[in-house]
This record gives structure tokens, C-alpha cells and sequence, in this order.
């Protein structure tokens, strides 16, 4: 698939998700608001973001997408962050559906599959190219340490090299939240080596579980944890997300109150919502399902901060998010500072 052929995809993927969850039916939260019943508003209930892996290669290697697969999704199980439907349900369900090759996703297909798993994220990975250096003896007349390199053309050394490209897409919102391209090399071997395509694979598989751990290990800001406030008491707030959900001890959120909704003049499609945020908080324990936060800072509703903290601010069913760089930023949340609420 050539990159202009990927860009008409992916945009396929932003315009079919932005309709497709728009038709989400409605639902009444605790406090009498109207919310879609979407996997954004499970999440806030502790659960994890839940997501699935699509694979496609553009290389002609048959082991190049199990591998890409396999490799994302352990790195992802792993980090504990996410519900990771595996490969074997998905592709149940693929073949269910009709779809031919269940080990190829498109864009646009992603989609629908979102859908029918209620999965919040896709995580796509492409192998672009799997290449090999070799350094060769060239056989009789080669020279070979000062010798005439006898019985043919044999290699002494090789490098392998692969471009993989692997993309976070929020299926809600239809936006791609995190893109990176990775050009690694990998799988240096020396002369006796077993064939090319077993080194290629090997070395593949090397490199492809490094960078899927790399990718992995960016999503901690890129996919915040929600939240609802369960208990306040005192200074102290129960959240509804625990160490299952990826809270630890450190991290910082944000309780907020969502307002009217923005939207469009014309269609009358419900583009966003005024958000106000009334505290910030930093956990100090973590139970499987709760975590327990205290609050460092409170906000009226202009958005001006409480010269000292207000425990008022907070009730019980307010929304709550990890903010970026929430882990292990505790420290000197105390202190002043110019923080405006998002609007």
C-alpha cells in the first residue's frame, strides 16, 4: 500500500468514526445528564481502555503481520493499561463477519470492528520493508583475510534492517492519537548462519518487540485514565480506578464538571463540551478497584484557585482524569500555580 493509498484510508478511518459513534444511543449518568454509551463513559466506571491490534505488512514475508501482532499486543497486556482483545477472539469474530484475511485490518474496516468489540482504540501496525546488508566472500578470486575465498560465494556478515510504522486511533473521536515511525536495524550474524528468511524473521522479531514496547511505553499521557469521584471525605477523595485500571501511587488528576455542549451551526453534531475543572488531585494509595487521592488544589466556577484548598469543590459522581506526566508527579502540587481550567 503506497502512503497517498494510506492517507485516503486513514481518512476513511476519522469520517466513518466520527459518524459511527455519533449514532451511539443515550444513556443517564447518576446525576441526571445525558451521556453516549460509549467505552469512554465504561472507563470511568475503572475500567480499562479497551482496544485491539490490526497488522498489515508491505513486504511479501508471510510471518511478518503474526509477528507484528504478537509483539504489540504482549507489549500492551504487559504495561497493564488496557484490555487487549486477543488475536484469537478478534479474528473469531472477523471470520463471523466475512472478512477474508483475518490477519489484515483496513483502516476503514477497523472501524466496524471497533464497534462490534466496543473498543475504544485500534492499535495498527504496518511492516514497511524488512531489508538485508550482507558482506559476502564472492567467492573464487575473493579475497578473504589474504586468501582465495574457495567454494563459492559465501557470506561472512549480515545486518538486518526494518521501517515500521505503528498508529494509536481513537475510534470515538476519529482522530489519530499517537504516530511513530520507527528505521531499526537489528540481527547482525556472522558466516554459518542458518537461511536469509529464518535470519530476517528472527532478527524481525527482535526488532519489532523493542519498538512495540518503546510505542507502548509513550501511551502513558497520550491515553489518560478516567475516573468518577465515589467517596469525599474530607481532604481525602475515592476514585473509581484502581491498580487494574494503571493507577499508581503519585499520580496527578484533574476533577472536572462537563457544561453545555458546543455545536455545529448547521448540522447540529455535538463537536465538543465546555469542561470546567475544580481540583486537582494526587493519589496516595491504590486498591485493585479505588484509588485514594488527596486534594491539593481547588477552583471556584470562574476557574480562579481557593487560596487554601476547598474539599466543597468536589462531590461524589464528578469525572476524573490523569493528567499528563501524572506519574510520580506528586511533588509541589502545594504550590501556586497558573493553571487555567480548560474551557
Amino acid at each position: 500500500m503506497n502512503r497517498s493509498k494510506y492517507a485516503v484510508s486513514l481518512l476513511a478511518v476519522l469520517v466513518l468514526a466520527s459518524t459511527a459513534f455519533a449514532a451511539t444511543p443515550q444513556r443517564k449518568t447518576g446525576g441526571g445528564v445525558d451521556e453516549k454509551a460509549t467505552p469512554a463513559t465504561e472507563m470511568k466506571a475503572g475500567g480499562k481502555p479497551r482496544l485491539f491490534v490490526a497488522t498489515s505488512a508491505e513486504t511479501n514475508e508471510t510471518w511478518a503481520n503474526p509477528i507484528t501482532r504478537q509483539a504489540l499486543e504482549s507489549a500492551l497486556v504487559n504495561s497493564g493499561r488496557f484490555e487487549v482483545i486477543a488475536g484469537a477472539q478478534r479474528d473469531n469474530l472477523l471470520k463471523e463477519q466475512g472478512f477474508a484475511n483475518s490477519d489484515v485490518v483496513s483502516p476503514s474496516d477497523s472501524v466496524k470492528v471497533g464497534q462490534m468489540l466496543a473498543a475504544k482504540y485500534v492499535v495498527s501496525g504496518t511492516c514497511q520493508s524488512v531489508t538485508v546488508d550482507s558482506t559476502r566472500t564472492g567467492g573464487i578470486g575473493g579475497a578473504l583475510g589474504g586468501r582465495v575465498g574457495m567454494g563459492g560465494d559465501r557470506e561472512l556478515s549480515s545486518k538486518v534492517s526494518a521501517k515500521v510504522q505503528i498508529q494509536l486511533l481513537d475510534l470515538e473521536k476519529g482522530t489519530v492519537v499517537l504516530s511513530r515511525d520507527y528505521d531499526e536495524k537489528g540481527g547482525e550474524s556472522s558466516m554459518g548462519t542458518k537461511s536469509s528468511s529464518n535470519k530476517e524473521e528472527a532478527a524481525y522479531r527482535d526488532i519489532i518487540s523493542r519498538v512495540s514496547a518503546r510505542f507502548v511505553a509513550e501511551l502513558g499521557d497520550s491515553v489518560p485514565i478516567d475516573a468518577l469521584v465515589v467517596l469525599v471525605e474530607g481532604n481525602r477523595v475515592a476514585l473509581t480506578a484502581g491498580s487494574a485500571a494503571g493507577v499508581k501511587p503519585g499520580m496527578r488528576f484533574e476533577v472536572f464538571a462537563e457544561g453545555e455542549a458546543i455545536k455545529h451551526p448547521v448540522t447540529g453534531k455535538v463537536l465538543s463540551r465546555k469542561t470546567f475543572k475544580y481540583a486537582v488531585l494526587v493519589v496516595e494509595s491504590v486498591e485493585e478497584e479505588l484509588a485514594w487521592a488527596s486534594i491539593k488544589r481547588t477552583f471556584d466556577d470562574a476557574g480562579t484557585e481557593d487560596a487554601v484548598p476547598n474539599p466543597g469543590r468536589v462531590s461524589a459522581e464528578m469525572s476524573a482524569r490523569s493528567m499528563a506526566g501524572a506519574a510520580g508527579a506528586g511533588a509541589g502540587d502545594g504550590k501556586k500555580k497558573k493553571d487555567k481550567p480548560q474551557d
